[in-house]
């Protein structure tokens, strides 16, 4: 089975003129090739078309502003669990409980029109945890006359308790929208088979590519690399030409590819005679970027939500560098799609050679 980033758009037939005359630019062992199309399952004949729930940790925009904006990554993934929501049959209820580990402090619960967000008050870690299980496990059962499914977000264990309660104790069916498989980098051999085993007892699964479907032998799943439209991409310019300015925004590290920055350079010299690439974001490998001395590119740091909206719009085109060979992409997609999609840029991604 191929790679979730060399799929059919991204390694298209020969025959097909269009798409094969596209650019692909070699950077060390990989191809940088245009991204043309996602997959896109109808959920609903997965979920059906009455009510659920959806649990996920996801504050709404008036807590983003009072509490600040975590990263670039998380409001891309933020994107995302809206649009899931937003495929959910009408009367669905979103409840978020506040994850501990992220955000702690002294948040409250509260409600407005669209989510039930739980807060912990000032508490955090186990106790949090313990607190939003409960909270979670009373709301289920009083909204039970109103919603036929949960749908959680990956694995979670209080989230994922919630949903086992509301599976085996109030009969509603149990769904995993599963967006990063971690057992595929996690070292830790007893939680990876912990996770395996919940994967049994779940209804079905939304799965972010097509190499995680094989988790849920024998159940319902859609496929769902996410909910951008990409079909501005058929008349997007995708050639190279001088004085471009790429953008790469997202995590510094290995998986996601920030290290192959200094071969794309390499690669686009023997191109192009002047071009930029910015790089915004933060990670493990961030000394190592912030150590380079290439006049082409420029470090920009973690941007706000305003100067990251204005960086995407301001760029010729965007870079998606993650690595198809790399176990962790059997288990997810990235999300940043989401966000550069909304401004209609060409998105350049990676696939094998």
């Amino acid at each position: 089975m191929r790679s979730p980033l060399t799929a059919e758009c991204l390694h298209p037939p020969a025959t097909d003129l269009r798409r094969s005359s596209l650019p692909a630019l070699r950077v060390r062992s990989y191809w940088l090739r245009p991204l043309l199309s996602m997959r896109q399952d109808d959920l609903h004949t997965l979920l059906g078309p009455h009510p659920g729930v959806y649990i996920c940790n996801c504050p709404e925009k008036a807590w983003f502003e009072h509490f600040g904006i975590p990263g670039q990554d998380y409001r891309a993934t933020a994107d995302k669990k809206a649009c899931t929501f937003s495929h959910l049959a009408s009367g669905s209820i979103w409840i978020s409980p506040t994850s501990p580990v992220r955000w702690g402090d002294s948040i409250k619960t509260w409600r407005s029109s669209r989510m039930l967000h739980l807060g912990a008050g000032p508490l955090g870690g186990r106790a949090a945890q313990v607190v939003h299980t409960l909270q979670l496990l009373y709301w289920l059962t009083s909204l039970r006359a109103s919603y036929r499914y949960v749908l959680i977000y990956n694995f979670y264990l209080p989230v994922f308790l919630a949903g086992i309660y509301a599976k085996y104790l109030l009969g509603k069916s149990l769904y995993v929208e599963y967006q990063d498989d971690y057992t595929t980098k996690r070292a830790n051999r007893i939680k990876n088979i912990f996770e395996r085993m919940l994967r049994k007892t779940c209804s079905g699964a939304i799965c972010v590519n097509e190499h995680m479907v094989s988790a849920f032998k024998g159940k319902p799943v859609a496929v769902c690399n996410g909910f951008a439209d990409l079909s501005y991409a058929t008349t997007c310019d995708f050639s190279f030409h001088d004085g471009m300015t790429f953008l790469f925004g997202g995590s510094l590290d290995d998986i996601r590819g920030i290290d192959l920055v200094p071969d794309l350079v390499s690669a686009l010299q023997s191109k192009l005679s002047t071009f930029r690439i910015l790089v915004t974001g933060s990670g493990p490998l961030r000394g190592l970027v912030e150590s380079w001395s290439y006049p082409e590119v420029t470090y920009c740091g973690l941007l706000s939500e305003k100067a990251y909206s204005e960086a995407i719009d301001s760029a010729d085109a965007c870079l998606i560098l993650q690595k198809p060979d790399h176990p962790f992409s059997r288990g997810s997609f990235p999300s940043k799609v989401e966000q550069y999609a909304k401004y209609k840029k060409p998105i350049f991604v990676l696939s094998l050679l």
